[in-house]
């Protein structure tokens, strides 16, 4: 791993000021039933290995509530593993190759405690500062993944993702049964929106953003290219860009070895050309398809067949309708006694490591 701060970095993208004022405006995992949420992003001119992807969070929940009133310890923080997804980007602008993926559990910081005396609540509750203009629900604070030593080769334009679950969202919702639901600090974890054009970099598509949500309101276009499928949003956006940096390091090496002795000559190949957006970490997930659709409108009845392929070891398969959660299911999955209008069924696959398909197989069909 290159360890930050062991070699002279170069910033090919930053829209994340320096240092960091107490709050932004963001964007809520949980209060809009999202999953996933990024950007596209135009990298400066540098180097393209050894990456560190930094993205600003907003930490609305409180240690605990007393009489109503947040209560926080200073320095006291929760754990909650958080997903950094990098994707190529398609020439219609639709997501691309997975390019690299890395999970780290993080310490979030809760947000300080109320200060009423120059604070006073607001219509969006209680807040914390010093006054005036510096009075904050939540608190801004920069999480990074190391990608050092993965051989992953950014292009120039690459979607930076972040995901990660909350009680009823997420790609694997955590469920109401923690200890600490109602009131989980994961449930007020926001990812936080940067204003203006970028400092380092360009943002090729400011009125734009890519997300997974079950809600329509979530999306710029109203929900309009579908939903719960992790997607392409066109338009909505500005003023608003996810927080983000990604630093960039030299290798490090050591002294050199001894040479190897030399192997065989392989076969000649044809000239090449000069590729983008390759993938140079193999990221295996399972696909998803749908290969038959049962509808019986007069009998308010469905049933679907679906298939999946890649991943590892052998898949199972989630399904769900309309609003509902995912559930496991089998092929052929039915549903009975559908009520009258519109439904929309999904179905992803699971490897036998736990990796989800991230574009579910969607049917939408009336009854």
């Amino acid at each position: 791993m290159i360890a930050a701060g062991t070699a002279s970095a170069a910033t090919v993208y930053s829209n994340i000021p320096s240092p960091l004022a107490g709050n932004y405006p963001s964007e809520a995992f949980e209060a809009r039933s999202i999953s996933e949420f990024g950007g596209l992003v135009q990298l400066a001119p540098g180097a393209r290995n050894n990456q560190v992807v930094t993205v600003t969070m907003s930490s609305w929940g409180c240690q605990k509530r007393v009489s109503g009133a947040c209560v926080t310890t200073p320095g006291s923080a929760f754990s909650l593993p958080i997903t950094l997804n990098l994707y190529a980007v398609n020439s219609n602008n639709s997501v691309g190759d997975l390019l690299a993926t890395d999970t780290q559990t993080f310490k979030i910081p809760y947000r300080p405690s109320d200060n009423e005396d120059v604070c006073p609540a607001d219509s969006d509750g209680t807040r914390w500062g010093t006054g005036g203009t510096s009075c904050y629900h939540g608190l801004a604070h920069n999480i990074s993944w190391d990608l050092g030593g993965r051989s992953v080769t950014l292009p120039d334009k690459v979607i930076v993702t972040v995901m990660y679950n909350t009680s009823h969202h997420g790609y694997q919702p955590i469920g109401e049964g923690a200890f600490c639901y109602p009131g989980c600090a994961y449930d007020s974890l926001n990812v936080a929106l940067m204003t203006g054009a970028p400092l380092v970099g360009s943002d090729p598509l400011p009125d734009a953003a890519y997300l997974s949500s079950t809600w329509s309101g979530a999306y710029g276009d109203g929900g309009a290219g579908g939903l719960g499928v992790f997607r392409f949003d066109p338009s909505g956006w500005i003023p608003y860009q996810p927080a983000i940096q990604i630093d960039t390091y030299p290798q490090q090496t050591g002294p050199t070895g001894p040479a190897g002795a030399t192997g065989p000559a392989g076969p000649a190949g044809a000239d090449g050309t000069n590729a983008v957006a390759t993938p140079a970490v193999a990221v295996s997930r399972p696909n998803t398809k749908i290969v038959r659709a049962k509808i019986r409108a007069l009998k308010h009845t469905a049933s679907f067949s679906f298939k999946g392929s890649g991943g590892k070891g052998k898949l199972s398969f989630q399904c769900k309708l309309d609003g509902r959660k995912y559930k496991s299911c089998r092929s052929a999955k039915s549903y009975k006694n559908l009520k009258p209008g519109k439904h929309v069924f999904r179905v992803r696959a699971k490897d036998a490591k736990g990796k989800l398909d991230l574009t579910p197989a969607t049917k939408k069909f009336k009854i």
